[in-house]
């Protein structure tokens, strides 16, 4: 059956099937006017589709937004379903974690468990402290699959008062560069401390070309939520 023409017609506005058979001469204008080339030329231009210059095309490409997310897992890998519901719920891109407790002994099985489905990570292991205690301390990031991150080496450049992690994230048209950073709280708060950050931050300035995002727990809080210890 035939749709009703009220439905059917007002779907199509204007439509032209034009093909010369591969046998045929090439199209050659022609010197004298025609009322067939006129009939083209005014379903052509009554299709809204031709432009008078026409040339490469003008979109952009709209820049990729990206989530970001910090947290203190405090053993990340007792919290793995509430970390899993916190990305979901929040739609989190990335995730840095700090206290993740995992070592460089925790079987690579353990922790990649960290990712939700279509989500990957990279973790660093926490250190060992002087007494051989482990508690406390190790550093992840958890994102997702289609965001490239890599992580980045900055030579020469040794800390001591804090663990570090820093990774490249590229997404189109920009990237960015994060340094996740955890200090422990039974850490004397040193100049040490506030020169080897200086620090990592100016290496990361000097060989990164990044937007540059410092994400943590510095474990070092201030009168008010502006100041730090000092």
């Amino acid at each position: 059956d035939m749709p009703n023409s009220s439905y059917f017609y007002p779907s199509i506005s204007y439509c032209l099937l034009w093909a010369r058979p591969t046998f045929g001469l090439p199209y050659r204008p022609r010197p004298a006017r025609s009322l067939r080339s006129s009939f083209i030329a005014l379903l052509l231009l009554l299709g809204g589709d031709v432009s008078v210059n026409p040339g490469p095309s003008t979109a952009r490409t709209h820049p990729q937004q990206v989530t970001f997310g910090c947290y203190n897992a405090y053993s990340a890998v007792n919290k793995i379903a509430l970390l899993h519901d916190l990305i979901s719920d929040r739609r989190i891109d990335l995730l840095f974690l700090t206290e993740t407790w995992v070592t460089s002994q925790t079987p690579r099985a353990v922790y990649a468990d960290l990712a939700p489905p279509n989500y990957a990570v990279l973790n660093v292991p926490r250190q060992t402290r002087r007494d051989g205690s482990k508690r406390g301390g190790g550093l992840a990031v958890v994102f997702r699959n289609s965001i490239t991150v890599r992580p980045v080496v900055l030579p020469n450049l040794h800390v001591k008062t804090f663990e570090l992690q820093v990774v490249r994230i590229i997404a189109p048209p920009s990237s960015h560069v994060v340094v996740n950073i955890y200090r422990s709280p039974s850490s004397p708060l040193s100049t040490d401390f506030f020169d080897e950050l200086a620090d990592v931050i100016a290496a990361v300035g000097v060989h990164c070309n990044d937007n540059i995002v410092v994400c943590g727990d510095l474990n070092c809080p201030g009168p008010d939520p502006e100041h730090v210890d000092d």
